[in-house]
């Protein structure tokens, strides 16, 4: 695979990892497009061919996980991704969705 066009979407609401990455991912070759949230994702993923999708678990409009749930209902997974985060365990992305409490959420009722 040719870095130089190898595109890759880091999705991630916390701007300094965003920059991280994309100074590391840049710095290695790669063309990089970052979202911050899930609508600035679903933006990106329709007006460039992305070929690799970075994407944090928990962020605050809509998670991760419930944003590649949509994509996978919607048949608009077309390249691998990678599901990051920063919080919780292993166990996190494993977790049933009436399980998992987004960060920042309350469990109470």
């Amino acid at each position: 695979m040719d870095k130089q066009k190898t595109k890759i979407l880091v999705i991630d609401d916390e701007k300094d990892i965003r920059d991280s990455l994309k100074d590391i991912l840049t710095d290695e070759g790669y063309k990089i497009f970052l979202a911050a949230n899930a609508s600035e994702a679903k933006e990106k993923k329709l007006s460039e061919k992305i070929d690799l999708i970075l994407l944090d678990i928990w962020m605050p409009d809509i998670d991760g996980l419930s944003l590649l749930k949509e994509w996978a209902g919607n048949n608009e997974i077309n390249c691998p991704v990678i599901m990051m985060s920063g919080h919780g365990t292993i166990d996190t992305p494993c977790a049933p969705s009436s399980r998992r409490t987004p960060a920042g959420a309350s469990t109470s009722t």
